[in-house]
């Protein structure tokens, strides 16, 4: 995590103008831009609750370890979204772990300094509402799809949705925790979809060869994306 020099927060500034029209201009003067390294943690479970993050360039994935000691993948966020917001509300340790999946950028504001300003914030209150009620709306979809699709139809989907540039990359234990299976059952389902010649393994990860089939695939089950503003 390292903050950015003068000149650099001037350009973010410049470049993210339209997060000022979402909270206040004391708010927007206090916070300071910070970069993150490929997979480096925005903050782990247990961790005292230091900042609200308003991610605005990369994207990361959000995990958590269970009773049993499994790690569960939850989500995926990219465009503009909130991260910390819970524990800025209730004031405890993270309930979670914020990984980049790139190199990233966020607007950071710290707690518990300007906590208070913060919670006065209307207009940054509203847009931690929306993105709140979208957070809970993709959960109930995705939990929704867990219950209702085969794994087949599911991976597909989760795929569309993670690939980057034709290439889906992933941890093959979260992605089995995510998707609720076990690792030989993903795995034995990878190489169906390679041996259809939907998908090609490669050194990085899977490469999609035929789109159109991996779509028909998923059927009408989808991940639902992340909030833009």
């Amino acid at each position: 995590m390292k903050l950015l020099g003068p000149e650099k927060q001037k350009q973010l500034r410049d470049k993210h103008q339209s997060l000022h029209s979402i909270m206040s201009k004391e708010n927007w003067e206090a916070g300071r831009f910070y970069r993150f390294e490929k997979g480096e943690f925005l903050f782990q479970e247990g961790d005292a609750s230091s900042a609200l993050y308003l991610l605005v360039e990369g994207e990361c994935r959000v995990s958590k370890t269970v009773e049993s000691g499994k790690t569960f993948l939850i989500s995926h966020y990219g465009g503009v979204s909130v991260i910390g917001e819970v524990e800025l509300f209730e004031g405890k340790e993270y309930q979670s772990a914020v990984q980049m999946l790139g190199r990233g950028i966020c607007f950071v504001l710290r707690l518990p300094e300007r906590r208070e300003a913060i919670l006065n914030d209307l207009s940054l209150m509203r847009f931690i509402a929306r993105q709140l009620c979208t957070k809970v709306e993709r959960s109930d979809r995705n939990s929704s799809i867990n219950l209702s699709y085969s794994l087949k139809e599911r991976l597909s989907s989760y795929i569309l949705y993670a690939q980057r540039d034709g290439v889906f990359a992933s941890n093959h234990t979260h992605l089995a925790n995510h998707l609720g299976c076990s690792h030989r059952h993903l795995l034995r389902t990878l190489g169906v979809l390679c041996e259809s010649g939907v998908l090609e393994k490669g050194e990085y990860g899977y490469r999609i060869l035929d789109e159109k089939a991996l779509q028909a695939s998923a059927g009408d089950a989808f991940y639902v994306s992340q909030v833009k503003i």
